[in-house]
């Protein structure tokens, strides 16, 4: 199983995607965006499982 570790900039951006979700659209919106994000990288750490 793969391991994927966002960079500094990357979890900055990931903050700021949350930030901008809450200020437009409420927590609950913004929660979803980061949990989408978070299930992307999931399929990427778990490659023998999908098929990307």
């Amino acid at each position: 199983m793969k391991t994927v570790k966002l960079t500094p900039k990357a979890s900055r951006d990931q903050e700021h995607i949350r930030d901008y979700g809450y200020h437009h659209f409420g927590e609950d919106q913004a929660d979803k965006y980061i949990n989408q994000i978070s299930g992307i990288f999931q399929v990427g750490e778990n490659t023998s499982v999908y098929c990307l």
